[in-house]
């Protein structure tokens, strides 16, 4: 009789067909795996001894622990070192600029001692040349030297950082003449200097030395 009742109410529209022998819901169904797999889980822990319980609960402590370093400690962590090192590098060009500036009287005076060195050159080589040559012709007229001979040795020799000029002389003088006008040479503006000399001894009878100098002078370019 029930089971005629059933089946008329499967026909009726809308009805409700019974469900067959042995099957569940698809949610019913997933809810019991669920809760077995957590009983099973449940069971398996309380079967667990206390030192076991407290190992298990130190391994997933760590595990936590290394999961939120790596989202979230490490990168913070290697942000606040990339600021460190931007930081001391930032410090270290302070503290360069800090030691210029506390050597700034020092390096002034170096630089107004050596200025004239770096003078950049205002002539071609051949008005360079013509210059030395001049300033040489006057050395030698205030030292008291007869000067036989002037000229200039070659072709000048550039670099990148200089030009470096020579000029030979020909001359005739005393001994305290030529000391007196190898100094005026080397106290020039410009650094000049004697290369060579090469002396010969007097004509008989007399004081005056004839030798032969070759002076060359550098021109800082840079």
């Amino acid at each position: 009789m029930a089971d005629e009742k059933a089946k008329d109410q499967a026909a009726q529209p809308g009805g409700t067909a019974p469900p067959k022998d042995g099957a569940k819901p698809a949610a019913g169904k997933d809810a019991g795996k669920d809760g077995k797999e957590k009983q099973n889980l449940k069971d398996f822990f309380s079967s667990l001894s206390g030192r076991e319980q407290a190992l298990a609960y130190a391994a997933g402590f760590i595990v936590i622990v290394l999961i939120f370093d790596k989202i979230m400690l490490s990168p913070i962590i290697n942000k606040i070192k990339s600021i460190k090192e931007e930081i001391r590098a930032q410090m270290v060009l302070a503290n360069d600029g800090l030691m210029i500036i506390q050597y700034k009287d020092i390096i002034n005076k170096e630089y107004n001692m050596f200025r004239s060195y770096f003078a950049d050159k205002k002539g071609s080589h051949a008005e360079e040349r013509a210059k030395l040559l001049k300033e040489m012709e006057n050395r030698a007229t205030e030292a008291g030297i007869h000067l036989v001979n002037i000229n200039a040795l070659e072709e000048a020799q550039d670099t990148p950082f200089y030009t470096k000029y020579e000029v030979k002389l020909e001359c005739e003088g005393t001994m305290e003449q030529l000391i007196k006008f190898s100094y005026e040479v080397s106290a020039s503006e410009q650094p000049t200097k004697v290369e060579t000399i090469e002396v010969l001894p007097p004509a008989q009878g007399t004081e005056s030395l004839t030798c032969t100098l070759v002076i060359s002078r550098i021109v800082v370019t840079i």
